[in-house]
Parts: structure tokens; sequence; C-alpha cells
């Protein structure tokens, strides 16, 4: 039970300091020696609280037109992701999108001290929406939209509200297809109630560390994160 409250509070933590990643950290610590079947709904009942803290923190910034693509695509994919957790093996597809966030973070990161940035189009936004959509919605992974939200947001304040905002309602969508498929055990229940606490202290103390950061550092840190959350995505599933 150890490596469960360590691993919740650690992921929230980085949670509060970026606003992603709590999901690859918590399953890189625990995918080992531990069912995916229950890491998932554990990891969900867990981390729907803290979106819901840091998505309500920055309700000023939440933009419809930032969201609406993202949250279409997930109430697609989230039944599908549920059926894939419990009948399916998702290895390939987990591999191929941690290449492309590996990708994606370091692309970002060599061009992060460009006065001026080239815009992205609305064609290659709509694309990784629809990507990062589907696989949020399918498997809970949230790298591929914080890729998304990087590259359409001005500041971590926005872009935390936004992306926090999308993962409150692919909760509540996957909560359900989690409850119906079966895999809202009784005692995937009781270990979401335990670790409940620890993630709140988790998520408090990444808040507080997140406001001595400066924007630059802020931003460093994210696109960082996205290339070890692909590497990560990418080694589990080898």
């Amino acid at each position: 039970m150890l490596i469960w409250v360590a691993a919740t509070f650690l992921s929230s933590l980085v949670k509060g300091l970026c606003g992603f990643a709590n999901a690859i950290v918590f399953n890189a610590m625990l995918n080992f020696a531990n069912n995916p079947v229950e890491i998932s709904p554990v990891c969900l009942l867990i981390g729907a609280p803290t979106n819901m803290v840091l998505s309500w923190k920055g309700r000023k910034l939440i933009r419809k037109e930032l969201v609406a693509l993202p949250i279409l695509l997930i109430l697609i994919g989230s039944f599908l992701g549920a059926m894939a957790l419990k009948n399916g093996d998702a290895r390939i597809i987990k591999m191929v999108f941690g290449f492309f966030i590996a990708a994606m973070g370091g692309s970002m990161l060599l061009k992060r001290n460009k006065k001026e940035q080239k815009k992205p189009g609305k064609l290659f936004l709509y694309g990784v929406g629809l990507l990062s959509g589907l696989l949020c919605g399918l498997y809970g992974v949230g790298a591929m939209m914080s890729a998304y939200f990087s590259r359409v947001t001005e500041d971590t304040a926005s872009f935390k509200a936004n992306m926090c905002f999308v993962f409150v309602i692919e909760n509540v969508v996957r909560l359900v297809t989690y409850a119906v498929s079966g895999l809202m055990t009784a005692g995937v229940l009781l270990k979401g109630a335990v670790l409940l606490p620890v993630s709140f202290l988790g998520l408090a103390a990444g808040m507080l560390m997140a406001k001595k950061l400066d924007e630059k550092k802020a931003k460093l840190l994210i696109y960082v994160l996205l290339i070890i959350s692909g590497v990560v995505l990418i080694a589990q599933n080898l």
C-alpha cells in the first residue's frame, strides 16, 4: 500500500505543478507490479477531484472555442476506451502516441527561444485536438491533450484552466463507463477513498510550488514533461 500512497502524492504534486502528467507518473510507479484494470480506475477516482479544483480556480480563463473539439472527441472515445481496457490490448497505440508526444515536446523545447514563432494553422490544431481527445478519452492519458493546449493558450494559467476543464468532462464520462462495465469494484472504490486525502495534499504542494515558477520556467517544465511522458509511455508498452 505504501507504493500506492507514494504514487498518489507524487502524481498529484506534478498535477498541481503543471496541470498534467499525473496519470503518467501514477502508472509508471504502479504498472510493473499491479494490474492496469485496477490502476486506471483508482487513478481516475483520485484524479477527477484535482481536475475540478484546477479548472474552478481558472474558470474565468476557460474558452469554449478551445475546449469544444477535445470534449467532442472524448465523448466518442470514452466508451471505446473502457471496453479496450477491459477486453483488449492497447500497447501498440500507446507506443505510437508516445513517439508523437515526445517528438512534439522536443520540437517545442527547441523552438522555445525564438522571438517570433509561427502560429499553428487550424488544420494542425484540429488534427492534434482530434488525436489528443481520442487518446485521453480512450486511455485516460492526458499528455497529448497538454501538447494541444500548449499550442493554443498564451500562458500557463490559461493552459491549466482549459485543459483541466476538458479533463473534468472526460473524467465524468469515464466514471460512468467504468461503472457500467464493472471496473469500479468495491476494492477500487475503497482504495480511491483512502488515497483521496493524499491526492489533495500532493495537489496543494504542487500548486504552492507553481506559484514560485516564472512563466518561462513553467513552460520549460511543460515541454520537458511532455518528452518524459512520451518516453515513459513507450517504455511501459515495449
